[in-house]
């Protein structure tokens, strides 16, 4: 759509998302259909396909938590983007030397077993 911007895209998203709003019937058994899709207008969310291409993406993964199938592009999900790649970085660091630890709760029943030192 020329010159978009995020409100003709949320309107855009809600008419496609309630057109999918059906079931099919498979081996007899009713199932439902559902999409997920992110959204990105030009230019306001970039000139250049990368950039859209990119955006587009985070909206899509936003999309698969959000009521209807579908989310508009938020510089929000650029912000949240990086601070899970940095955490990603960080854990793969940890177990690359060795600084994770890992705790397991105790189990057992009360009854029968004894906490603690022995």
């Amino acid at each position: 759509m020329p010159d978009a911007n995020s409100a003709d895209a949320t309107r855009t998203g809600l008419g496609i998302s309630e057109l999918l709003k059906t079931t099919v019937l498979l081996n007899g058994q009713e199932a439902p259909v559902s999409a997920s899709f992110g959204v990105v207008a030009y230019p306001s969310h970039g000139d250049n396909p990368p950039t859209l291409l990119r955006r587009s993406e985070l909206a899509l993964s936003a999309a698969k938590h959000a009521p209807g199938g579908f989310a508009v592009y938020t510089a929000d999900q650029d912000e949240e983007a990086a601070e899970r790649l940095a955490l990603a970085s960080s854990l793969r660091t940890a177990i690359d030397h060795d600084e994770l630890k890992l705790f397991f709760p105790a189990q057992g029943r009360l009854r029968h077993e004894r906490f603690g030192r022995r």
